[in-house]
């Protein structure tokens, strides 16, 4: 990794080609999304409100469009952007309460398909994976495996 960034800094991040053939088994494409990744000032921790805010305007604009997005941040990832939106910001969530119901189905759906969040997702409106994964080992973990035994 400093090795890495000590190239791209010399490279002035115009030729990833270049920048690959110091590494033995590393595409261009791998050095350039492996630099994205741990580039100097990359932020990994929490989103700021005006991080939000800016995140909504651009989805506005752009729509989903996660690439072109994330060149208005410095310090995030398009990746980062993404499950930000997806999973914090999206308007159409149900960010309620998971009710009785809802848990039952967690566990019932463990139990057949196991941790596959992604499928169950399908079963529940509005939630997303990682709502339900979240939401199985916070709380229904312990529940589960006391009926397990």
């Amino acid at each position: 990794d400093k090795l890495l960034i000590e190239l791209c800094k010399n490279n002035k991040f115009q030729n990833w080609q270049s920048v690959s053939l110091n590494f033995k088994d590393k595409t261009n494409i791998q050095c350039s999304a492996r630099y994205r990744r741990i580039k100097p000032g990359m932020v990994k921790g929490n989103f700021s409100e005006n991080e939000d805010k800016k995140i909504l305007e651009l989805i506005e604009k752009f729509g989903k469009n996660w690439s072109i997005i994330s060149d208005y941040f410095i310090t995030r990832t398009n990746k980062q952007i993404r499950d930000r939106y997806i999973n914090v910001l999206d308007p159409n969530l149900n960010k309620a309460k998971f009710s009785e119901e809802e848990d039952n189905l967690i566990i019932k759906l463990y139990k057949t398909i196991g941790c596959k969040w992604s499928e169950m997702k399908s079963y529940f409106t509005n939630r997303t994976p990682d709502n339900i994964k979240n939401r199985f080992y916070s709380s229904l973990r312990k529940k589960f495996f006391k009926l397990d035994y």
